[in-house]
């Protein structure tokens, strides 16, 4: 499933089609995101609802869908409480919705914004979940050089999809962890190749020698967005994206809403400028130049994600 959730505002709608399945037949998935509530209340709840359509997904895919939707939502509210469940309804109304499970048998997931920690509610075992936790460092690992070079041949929502999983408990060993990830590719039909092993083995690698711990959300977001407005500068970022993002003949814009060799998220973006992209993989054959890798900040530290931030805003504003 393929799945890409954007909630623009604070009351919002977005009906996001998933790509077909290797079954021609198949329908695609079909959802609308809706992020309710008040911010003016310093306790209020938000409340983000992720309605499906036409076809009912299977509990890992209503899985992934939530947890994309609700990362949005944090992005933009990270210090509001934020429950968030999801429904199913035969048609476009919500009059016959019907409530959908996760993968644990858990109605919901809640965002405890004091804690900076993702929660899921109802039906699943609590105590399985209670580290489950927003604040895992999904950023430093997509952006590791390992994962990197090693799932370069899987699409980035899919590795974004299996570090995720990889990094959902951190009590688990390194075999419960693999086990997981396969059934996350049995459960979404991806085929585990000469191409898909090697990526499973850089994310567990990585998650379990110290991907854990900091947030892709960073708590500071307005100070972590001038961090990297400064790095954009002294980077030479300027140099092809223009110092306001609007791109030219050397680099593609920053400031709308199409990304070129990522997803358009903070991990994603990180990892390009982890990676870079060679002359050899330029999806538009007319740029006349190759993006190096930013090899002066430390793949794991907090200047790149800053950096990664500060790209990321301008494509909201």
């Amino acid at each position: 499933m393929q799945a890409k959730c954007l909630i623009p505002s604070l009351v919002a709608v977005a009906l996001v089609a998933a790509a077909p399945s290797s079954q021609s037949s198949d329908k695609p998935l079909r959802f609308v995101a809706e992020l309710a509530g008040n911010v003016d209340g310093e306790n209020e709840t938000l409340t983000l609802e992720v309605t499906f359509h036409g076809k009912r997904p299977r509990p890992s895919q209503v899985e992934e869908a939530l947890r994309n939707c609700l990362e949005a939502a944090v992005a933009l509210h990270p210090d509001q409480d934020i429950a968030a469940s999801a429904w199913y309804s035969d048609s476009a109304g919500t009059s016959d919705r019907q409530k959908l499970t996760l993968a644990d048998g858990a109605d919901g997931l809640i965002y405890v914004a004091k804690d900076r920690v993702t929660r899921s509610t109802g039906g699943g075992d609590a105590s399985a979940n209670e580290g489950a936790t927003h604040g895992v460092d999904l950023s430093a690992i997509l952006s590791d050089p390992s994962v990197v070079t090693a799932c370069e041949s899987v699409p980035q929502e899919r590795v974004s999809s299996l570090v995720r999983v990889a990094s959902e408990d951190p009590g688990l060993k390194r075999r419960k962890i693999l086990i997981t990830m396969r059934a996350w590719c049995k459960d979404n039909d991806m085929k585990i190749d000469r191409n898909v092993r090697p990526c499973l083995s850089a994310i567990l690698k990585a998650v379990t020698e110290g991907g854990r711990g900091g947030s892709l959300v960073p708590a500071d977001l307005p100070a972590a967005i001038a961090r990297g407005e400064k790095a954009y500068g002294q980077r030479g970022c300027v140099r092809c994206h223009q110092s306001n993002g609007g791109g030219g003949r050397r680099g593609p814009s920053l400031i709308d809403k199409e990304w070129v060799h990522c997803d358009g998220s903070v991990a994603g973006i990180r990892a390009v400028l982890v990676s870079g992209v060679p002359r050899s993989k330029l999806k538009d054959a007319s740029r006349p130049f190759a993006m190096n890798p930013i090899k002066s900040l430390e793949p794991g530290g907090q200047d790149l994600t800053d950096l990664a931030v500060y790209v990321h805003s301008l494509s909201r504003k």
